[in-house]
């Protein structure tokens, strides 16, 4: 499975529809992610903790509805800021966010959580699927219009074709011995709709390399998140239930619906699919989220 790029900036979807598939099961039951839906039962989901990791160029105001929708019910929520936020953008490793991402998880441990759920959307969802290929402490996933590149067209492909030298030029400075310099480098995100969105970081050039691979002539994960795509490539996900929810106004949505299918078959796994654009997804599949949940309780 390979990683592109996910996170987006805020707008508003009137509707919301669901293809109800659930993951290789011949009779599936379907998530219900109606308004109405989540609003029974109060406290139903204490006891639960959820991580939620947002997208890049993202905050964690991305999940303040979807936080509010999980709180109503008794869940303890955090939503760390993540290294490729907007406010951080790549000032830390890899390596580091795996440890921000199991500090978290501890911490709602320690704030009273029995199972731990991680979530994430964009580069967000690929984080939360690396850490479950590394840790056995988390007991499900959901993964919001994950950052995946599979059998990407050309027309895709030159959108991330741009950075190409900035990459040999952070390699470059990393043999040179100044990979630890703080450089200010190109990157891109497709925020939603087109145009692609071309901005400088100043991060150096070891961690941008972290998030981003040697050509954008194989794929995009090639060019944004050469870890991830290495760790989810190398190792399998772990036998947990899976929410997958894509949008289907994004221009990766085939790959993501590809992507969702290497995922382990589980019989409390569920496949959603909202219309809209990625950014839209913590806020409009937060019902069928907490749905999701509290079915997985009940079990």
């Amino acid at each position: 499975m390979k990683l592109v790029d996910g996170s987006y900036t805020r707008i508003f979807i009137n509707r919301l529809f669901v293809i109800g598939l659930l993951f290789f099961v011949a009779t599936p039951t379907f998530a219900q992610g109606l308004d109405n839906g989540a609003q029974n039962l109060e406290n139903s989901l204490v006891g639960y903790g959820v991580v939620l990791l947002h997208g890049r160029q993202s905050t964690p105001a991305l999940f303040a509805k979807l936080s509010g929708a999980l709180k109503a019910q008794g869940a303890i929520v955090l939503t760390p800021n993540m290294s490729w936020s907007y406010w951080r953008i790549y000032d830390a490793s890899w390596e580091k966010q795996i440890k921000e991402i199991e500090t978290a998880i501890g911490q709602a441990r320690a704030l009273g959580a029995r199972q731990v759920v991680l979530g994430g959307q964009g580069i967000g969802a690929g984080a939360a699927l690396a850490y479950a290929t590394r840790h056995s402490d988390i007991a499900s996933l959901i993964i919001m219009a994950p950052s995946v590149g599979i059998n990407l067209s050309e027309e895709q492909l030159a959108d991330y074709r741009d950075i190409d030298n900035e990459i040999k030029r952070a390699k470059d400075l990393v043999s040179n011995g100044q990979g630890d310099v703080p450089t200010v480098l190109l990157d891109i995100n497709t925020p939603g709709p087109k145009p692609t969105t071309r901005f400088f970081v100043t991060s150096t050039p070891k961690i941008y390399l972290d998030y981003h691979g040697t050509s954008t002539k194989v794929s995009h994960a090639d060019v944004n998140y050469s870890k991830i795509s290495v760790e989810i490539n190398s190792a399998k996900i772990p036998h947990i239930p899976v929410f997958w929810i894509n949008a289907n106004k994004d221009d990766y949505v085939p790959s993501q619906r590809t992507a969702a299918k290497l995922i382990p078959k589980n019989l409390h796994n569920h496949y959603l699919e909202i219309d809209g654009y990625g950014f839209d997804v913590p806020d409009d599949s937060r019902y069928a989220i907490v749905d999701w949940l509290k079915s997985l309780k009940q079990r």
